[in-house]
């Protein structure tokens, strides 16, 4: 279950990315509310990806994967 929650949680975070890189093409939010809500979303879900991604390539914690 947990390693369905990493893989879920890095393709989001890859998700996120191309979004951030598709809104910078398209120029898209650069200003307001609106973009700091989602650029630190971004952030976050890139953050949490990344780091769940290095947890699991330094070996799964026993019953992790049960």
């Amino acid at each position: 279950m947990t390693g369905v929650l990493i893989l879920a949680s890095f393709t989001v975070g890859l998700m996120a990315l191309g979004q951030a890189a598709l809104g910078a093409i398209m120029r898209l939010p650069f200003s307001g509310i609106h973009a700091v809500t989602y650029w630190t979303l971004v952030a976050l879900f890139v953050l949490f990806g990344v780091l769940a991604f290095i947890s699991h390539h330094n070996g799964p914690t026993p019953g992790a994967f049960a």
